[in-house]
């Protein structure tokens, strides 16, 4: 399932692809795992199954940019100590695309938890998105071939 874009044609818009995706896509290692774990799977996991939608959700403390699950924070391991930062997830999209290069991932972020809206999404767009050719951020619906080894931000 690592390239089942391959043999879409160029020419198709992304809205008229149907994109499986998960929902709060990084709360795999969690505290109250019995009420609050989404995922069994890592990111890197979910997109060699064929997932091409995230659903990211932020916690900035002005510092860090933290995986939310509503007030908890995701945690990179089943130690339940280090925090999973966005960095990580990131770097897990890049390596996945640089080897499906045919593929593309929506992602969907929004800030969940932590300093406000504007502090986040200014800590995020200068640190992760500007000079950074990975993401596509054109406010249109771009056909297949302008997306392909990138990811397609959504803010919510």
């Amino acid at each position: 399932m690592n390239d089942w874009m391959k043999n879409i044609p160029d020419d198709y818009l992304i809205a008229n692809i149907n994109l499986p995706g998960t929902h709060n896509s990084c709360a795999q290692y969690i505290n109250f795992k019995f009420i609050s774990r989404c995922q069994n799977k890592n990111i890197f996991d979910q997109l060699k199954m064929g997932i091409r939608f995230l659903d990211i959700r932020f916690n900035f403390d002005g510092n860090n940019l933290f995986l939310n699950h509503s007030f908890l924070k995701c945690k990179a391991s089943r130690r339940k100590k280090e925090n999973l930062l966005f960095s990580d997830v990131l770097s897990s999209c890049k390596t996945f695309l640089k080897e499906n290069p045919s593929e593309f991932i929506l992602m969907s972020i929004k800030r969940e938890a932590g300093k406000s809206e504007e502090e986040t999404f200014d800590y995020f767009y200068n640190t992760f998105v500007k000079g950074n050719n990975i993401f596509y951020i054109k406010n249109q619906i771009p056909f297949l071939n302008e997306v392909r080894g990138k990811i397609v931000l959504l803010n919510r």
